[in-house]
C-alpha cells in the first residue's frame, strides 16, 4: 500500500498560539508523551514514516494558510485528519472550517474528528494533566488508551 505520513510538531505546546517569543520552558506544560513515544505509537499504528518539525517562533507566527500550504507541499498530502478543536497558524487562526476549505481549494482530503468526552468531559491534554495532578491516574492511563505498567 502507500505511505501513511504524520506530521509531528515536537515541543508544540511550549509555542502553542504565540505571536512572541515562547514562554519560559519551565512554564509550559510538560508534553504528556515526548517525540520518541509518540514515534513509537505511531509505529505501532502502522504509519510508514513521520515529518518532524521543531515548533519554533518563525513557525509559530506564520499564517495559516502559509503554515498549511508548506505542510501540504512537503509532504504532497492527499488528506488531513485532526480534530474538531484543532488550531493552526499565527494566533491559532486557523481552524477545521479553513482546513476544509482550503482542502477543496488545494485538493486534498479532509476529515475532522469529534471530540471524544468522558463522564461530560472532552478528553484533553489539560484533563490529563489535571487527573495525574490529582491523583487518578488509572483514569487518565485509560483515558488515553494506555495501561499502567510497573
Amino acid at each position: 500500500g502507500s505511505p501513511s505520513p504524520r506530521f509531528l510538531l515536537a515541543d508544540h505546546l511550549e509555542y502553542r498560539h504565540l505571536d512572541r517569543l515562547p514562554p519560559a520552558p519551565e512554564k509550559a506544560p510538560a508534553p504528556l508523551t515526548d517525540v520518541a513515544g509518540r514515534l513509537e505509537i505511531f509505529r505501532q499504528l502502522g504509519l510508514d514514516w513521520a515529518l518532524v518539525k521543531p515548533f519554533t517562533p518563525d513557525l509559530a507566527a506564520q499564517e495559516p494558510e502559509i503554515f498549511l500550504e508548506s505542510l501540504t507541499r512537503c509532504t504532497r498530502a492527499r488528506g488531513v485528519v485532526c480534530g474538531e478543536n484543532y488550531t493552526f497558524g499565527r494566533g491559532g487562526r486557523g481552524n477545521a472550517d479553513l482546513l476544509r476549505r482550503l482542502g477543496r481549494e488545494w485538493g486534498f482530503q479532509v476529515e475532522i474528528v469529534e471530540s471524544v468526552t468522558d463522564g461530560g468531559e472532552v478528553v484533553s491534554s489539560t484533563l490529563i494533566r489535571s487527573l495525574l495532578k490529582n491523583g487518578q491516574r488509572e483514569r487518565a492511563l485509560r483515558l488515553l488508551g494506555r495501561r499502567a505498567e510497573g
